[in-house]
């Protein structure tokens, strides 16, 4: 059997990626398009994992990290990487023997944009990128993306959609805060950086050769249906599926 693919769904926050990847990955299976192969569900970072357990501190989530750390991004990028190389090696690698797709809901694109946006100066951000890149792939050995989309919206479409997903947990949580989603962790809480990150998506794409996915229209958010169907023409003009 063929080895099997790294899909990768990036971009913008409060675009729904969570919800794409795993509408693909329903969407895929269903098909037969590879089967016997399928498609397989993974979402980074791992928060219950030791290092994903670090970067929920590194967000200042719980008990804090050193801020050395927090303000260097070669650092803070290694607790994420770090986080992916064990389930790439318990799990990912194993499963790309096989066959199988592998589905992700975040993976190394995003260190590349929250990292690489700290540096201001162009000649560090492209430093950076290769240094980064090469940890990523040829020392950590986690699999490189066979394709990555990266999905944008409007700037004030973004913000919306973030509140509402906040509102809604506090509603169905009681009040209560979710480290996840109702506190706004440290990248969170910098508006401009968060704006930075987001605008600095389509660069990445356009220097990595990435499909952009248009999640608006007219100023409004699509549909999922909708940003769905636009995320399987892509990906079926690519393999060809009939």
């Amino acid at each position: 059997m063929a080895k099997g693919k790294v899909i990768v769904f990036g971009g913008n926050d409060g675009v729904g990626k969570r919800t794409q990847t795993q509408l693909f990955v329903e969407r895929l299976n269903k098909s037969g398009r590879i089967s016997p192969a399928k498609a397989i569900f993974y979402t980074f970072p791992d928060y219950d994992s030791f290092w994903g357990g670090l970067v929920s501190r590194y967000l200042g989530r719980g008990e804090a990290l050193d801020e050395v750390i927090a303000g260097d991004p070669l650092q803070a990028s290694m607790l994420y990487e770090l986080d992916r190389r064990v389930v790439a090696v318990n799990s990912m690698i194993p499963e790309l023997k096989k066959g199988n797709w592998v589905v992700c809901d975040r993976y190394v694109e995003s260190n590349l944009a929250h990292q690489t946006v700290k540096f201001k100066n162009k000649k560090e951000q492209e430093h950076f990128i290769k240094v980064l890149t090469y940890l990523q792939h040829e020392y950590f050995e986690l699999p490189k993306p066979d394709l990555v989309l990266i999905l944008t919206l409007p700037a004030a479409v973004r913000a919306e959609q973030t509140e509402k997903r906040r509102r809604e947990f506090m509603a169905k949580s009681g009040g209560k805060t979710h480290a996840q989603v109702a506190e706004r962790d440290r990248h969170e809480q910098d508006l401009a950086y968060m704006e930075s990150v987001n605008s600095y998506y389509p660069k990445l794409a356009r220097r990595f050769n990435w499909p952009i996915v248009d999640c608006s229209k007219n100023g409004e958010q699509l549909s999922r249906e909708e940003i769905s169907d636009k995320v399987w023409r892509i990906v079926s003009k690519k393999y060809h599926f009939a």
